[in-house]
């Protein structure tokens, strides 16, 4: 019986993509480097952030560039994540888990204090760019009984160990919580963290990605994935 719900952020909570693909092609015209379509980016955006960075760079940049590249990004980003709103459906769903009790978290591979910013914009509550304060928030955040993203604390998804923190802070066996996302990523994070494991098919991967990973639990609307954690 599922007890807690941990949802992904990009491709599953909300649609980043505009934010992602003005950020990282302002960031590589400063650089002189080619930019990307959207369709390039799917490849590389459910990657932890500095392997986003490396993955959208050209090939054989030294990890200098990089690391001055990812800081560059960040700086960028921190002007447009805000803008980020919720895909159709998912608002209403997490106020109706709320309403029945269940804990609800967000776990992402961005920057965390970009998570912790976003879970207080789709709470609806006030926040602002890049406050410093996000950065050292790993508690409640609006809405969001938790809400985390890339730090020092934990290694980035697909490792179980900020999965597996969540379920321990909420006093639950990982077999009681939903692992909800819309990547490979997403699925070998649930795997590996031994939760139930859920995608979404409205994301970055389409249903036939799921498949060939052997997903079984695929929602393809919120309809669907409300049913998938009341009977799982």
């Amino acid at each position: 019986m599922i007890k807690a719900i941990i949802l992904d952020l990009d491709g599953t909570v909300g649609y980043t993509m505009p934010e992602l693909h003005k950020a990282i092609n302002e960031m590589l015209r400063k650089n002189g480097y080619p930019e990307h379509t959207v369709e390039e980016l799917y490849q590389w955006v459910n990657l932890h952030a500095r392997a986003w960075i490396e993955g959208c760079l050209p090939d054989g940049v030294s990890e200098d560039t990089i690391t001055a590249c990812h800081k560059q990004y960040n700086e960028i980003y921190g002007r447009y994540y805000l803008d980020t709103d919720y895909y159709p459906g998912v608002e209403n769903l997490l106020h109706k888990w709320i309403s029945e009790g269940y804990p609800v978290c967000m776990m992402s591979n961005k920057a965390h204090n970009h998570v912790v910013g976003l879970a207080k914009k789709l709470s609806r509550i006030p926040a602002v760019p890049d406050d410093p304060a996000d950065a050292d928030n790993f508690g409640p955040v609006g809405i969001f009984t938790r809400a985390w993203g890339c730090s020092d604390r934990f290694p980035p998804k697909p490792a179980p160990d900020s999965a597996l923190a969540i379920a321990k802070e909420l006093g639950l066996d990982p077999a009681e919580v939903a692992f909800v996302g819309d990547s490979e990523v997403d699925v070998n994070t649930a795997r590996n963290a031994g939760m139930v494991q859920i995608s979404v098919t409205w994301g970055y991967r389409p249903r036939a990605f799921h498949e060939a990973m052997f997903v079984t639990n695929l929602a393809d609307t919120p309809e669907d994935l409300d049913r998938l954690i009341h009977i799982l």
